[in-house]
């Protein structure tokens, strides 16, 4: 009789085919988003970007409230030199987290990357105003 193996992720990841198994387990998992977001991984791994952007795109669309998501998906686009879409993400993580200063940094950059010269005046004049009031209020500014 035929002992049954415990599954091991780490024995799965030693063997050759390690890439191959990590996309059978994502793809048998019961729930769709966790096989999205397990595809997307191995896409990065597997160094195809285009389709790991797919993925996460996908996972956004289907779980629209996730800031992170949008936040590394806009990661993704910035590194892609895809600003326009970058901007639609920043724009929803700013959306969702209004005072997310990483995201309106990186707006603002990409609204200049893309010619919205306006924009990303605005945007600046919303930082540096948004950076003042935290220094004011931890009382850590600078005297000059």
């Amino acid at each position: 009789m035929l002992k049954k193996r415990k599954f091991s992720l780490e024995e799965a990841c030693k063997s050759a085919n390690y890439l191959n198994n990590l996309q059978e387990i994502a793809q048998t998992h019961p729930c769709e988003s966790a096989r999205t977001f397990g595809m997307s991984i191995i896409s990065i791994i597997d160094e195809e970007y285009e389709k790991s952007l797919e993925y996460l795109e996908l996972l956004a669309q289907n779980n629209p409230n996730i800031t992170l998501l949008h936040q590394r998906i806009a990661e993704f686009c910035i590194d892609m030199k895809k600003y326009e879409q970058a901007i639609v993400h920043l724009e929803k993580v700013i959306e969702l987290e209004n005072q997310n200063l990483t995201a309106r940094v990186w707006l603002c950059l990409m609204y200049y990357a893309v010619g919205e010269i306006k924009k990303a005046t605005k945007s600046f004049e919303y930082i540096k105003e948004f950076v003042y009031k935290i220094r004011i209020k931890t009382r850590n500014w600078r005297e000059d």
